[in-house]
């Protein structure tokens, strides 16, 4: 599961608008929130909470905890934040509960904010430390202290990502990390939400997924008419989304599963097509939802709701495996190039090319990015595998793979540089 593309996006992103929130009523009506904070972060990186208990954001360098939506009372949780997550810079994402204080990690570290014993104080302490967990790189957590946390990790900068969920002890303490299956699942998830008790919620692209039973199976849920952006919910309450066009829908049930709109925000344009996963819901349907991001606004203009989001769209899918064209290039810092070219079946915002070399079991990425051809450089006498997978605001296309006849620049009897 290839996740590096849209996280990179969304780091590198320069944002023009400040971050902001905006939360229904359980009637429905929309309020915004400022951000009122000596720093004002230019965009979230993650976010999570409810109307009743507060909620907590960070932009991925700091964390904030605001306690009351009647009068917004923002305070930075900076205590200990460096030593118990050491690799924060940047990293940071929050989830838990509220009255069972916030959790965050730093993609590898996880830390509770807990009261220091025998104090009155509260700062961040280490929960799990980087060397014992067996993962690397979360790009998404969560759960809470009473049930521990779960998280989708990779193992290493070359693996897949996979779902663990985190056993604890009576006391909250961690137990053991258990791998979640992904039965069931026929995309690759971009960002999970529920807990260990009753479950867990996760989505990719237009599909959304539940898995109420560790030992069966995800289900799938009814396809939504545009990309989602954010999910929230547990398998108690249900799911909620918030799509690339700043709608809001909630599940009417799982016994007969439709998308049902409960509201909208304003978000910036062309917001759709940038797969930055940089806006995020919170809150349950019924107590009010709450949705986070740089840009965030009320939403003015004519909204008839009560739609529903559901049923598929054969006019947005996500592409076909891409077509894929290589030619000789001759030869750079006597190494032989190719210039190699994909083409796809819709229009698409992003490429993934790998390679992969006879010697090597894993694949290794080669670019990410939003060009549809690449220059190659690859290595004297030897035959190349590559392959290219494309996306839409929908979600990846399977790869196609191509293999690269051997080519040398140093004149050892293969065919000539300029020619396969």
């Amino acid at each position: 599961m290839k996740l590096g593309v849209m996280l990179s996006l969304a780091l590198s992103m320069t944002a023009t608008q400040a971050a902001d929130i905006v939360h229904f009523d359980r009637s429905g009506n929309a309020k915004e929130i400022a951000f009122d904070t000596d720093q004002y972060p230019s965009y979230f990186r993650s976010a999570y909470g409810n109307k009743e208990y507060g909620i907590a954001v960070t932009d991925g360098y700091k964390i904030w905890n605001m306690f009351n939506f009647g009068s917004p009372n923002w305070v930075e949780l900076d205590q200990n934040l460096e030593r118990a997550l050491p690799q924060y810079y940047g990293q940071l994402l929050v989830t838990g509960h509220r009255v069972r204080r916030p959790i965050a990690t730093d993609g590898c570290n996880i830390a509770h904010w807990r009261k220091l014993s025998g104090t009155s104080y509260f700062q961040w302490l280490q929960h799990t430390a980087c060397i014992s967990n067996p993962f690397r790189d979360i790009t998404s957590i969560t759960g809470d202290r009473d049930d521990g946390v779960a998280v989708l990790a990779k193992e290493g900068v070359t693996s897949t990502a996979k779902i663990y969920r985190e056993t604890v002890y009576a006391n909250g303490e961690h137990k053991e990390w258990k791998v979640v299956t992904e039965q069931g699942l026929s995309n690759d998830l971009e960002q999970i939400t529920g807990n260990n008790r009753s479950g867990l919620i996760g989505f990719s692209g237009r599909n959304s997924y539940y898995l109420r039973n560790y030992s069966g199976s995800w289900k799938r849920l009814p396809l939504h008419s545009r990309r989602i952006a954010s999910i929230t919910g547990n398998n108690s309450t249900g799911p909620t989304i918030l799509d690339c066009a700043g709608e809001i829908y909630s599940l009417t049930s799982y016994s007969n599963p439709q998308w049902v709109k409960r509201g909208r925000v304003d978000v910036p344009s062309g917001y759709c097509n940038s797969l930055e996963r940089t806006r995020f819901l919170a809150g349950k349907f019924r107590e009010g939802s709450i949705v986070i991001g740089s840009g965030v606004g009320v939403y003015t203009g004519n909204d008839d709701g009560g739609d529903t989001g559901g049923g598929d769209d054969d006019t947005n899918q996500v592409p076909h495996a891409p077509s894929v064209q290589i030619g000789p290039a001759g030869c750079s810092n006597g190494q032989p190039t190719s210039i190699i070219g994909w083409s796809s079946n819709v229009e698409t915002s992003s490429s993934d090319l790998d390679r992969k070399l006879p010697y090597n079991t894993l694949w290794q990425s080669v670019y990410d990015g939003a060009n549809q051809y690449f220059v190659f450089s690859g290595e004297n006498g030897i035959d190349e595998k590559i392959r290219v997978r494309v996306r839409n605001n929908i979600g990846w296309s399977g790869f196609t793979q191509v293999t690269i006849p051997a080519r040398d620049c140093n004149g050892g009897g293969l065919p000539p540089i300029d020619q396969f």
